[in-house]
């Protein structure tokens, strides 16, 4: 068995050097990136699990609560303002308004 050698210039000899060099930074900073979006991913579950806890005690909450409070029975009581429909109020309104502008020009007119 014999060893055969390629001799490699010394550009050749930097420019591989440096390539090599280059591709250990990168999978360097592809390792450090991936712990580092780990720890991230891991607070945002912790975030989410206590998000979700909070959000079940107030709806438990919420539902005590609710048992606490009394129940209304809603009676509506008939009045005249109740009996008008929109409609007549908003007439009613306008009427008013006119009414309003009316005496405003008759004042001016008078002067």
């Amino acid at each position: 068995m014999s060893s055969e050698y390629i001799k490699i210039s010394y550009p050749e000899r930097i420019m591989g050097e440096r390539n090599l060099l280059y591709a250990e930074m990168e999978t360097l900073t592809s390792i450090k990136n991936l712990i580092e979006y780990k720890k991230i991913r891991r607070q945002e579950l912790d975030l989410t699990l206590r998000l979700k806890s909070k959000i079940k005690m107030f709806n438990d909450t919420m539902k005590i609560l609710d048992r606490m409070l009394p129940k209304i029975t809603a009676k509506t009581q008939k009045t005249e303002s109740a009996k008008l429909s929109e409609s007549e109020i908003q007439e009613q309104d306008l009427e008013s308004e006119l009414e309003k502008i009316r005496q405003k020009l008759e004042r001016i007119q008078a002067n």
